[in-house]
């Protein structure tokens, strides 16, 4: 339905074929991007933490202040 030589539809095409699941997951590569995104995660969740207690430290010093 979509023309071939245009690479635009051509993209579409192939992210728009249902995926095999079983198959992505027995790949190494898929496997090791999970671990690598997990681990981004982990470290994202880490400075958000840390900026949590930053910014409960300020605003118990700007409490102090204006008491």
């Amino acid at each position: 339905m979509l023309p071939d030589n245009d690479l635009k539809y051509k993209h579409i095409k192939e992210f728009g074929n249902k995926s095999d699941y079983k198959t992505l997951l027995a790949t190494k590569e898929y496997q090791n991007s999970i671990i690598d995104r997990l681990l981004q995660t982990k470290i994202q969740l880490g400075y958000a933490r840390t900026l949590h207690s930053k910014t409960k430290i300020l605003i118990t010093k700007l409490q102090e202040e204006l008491d």
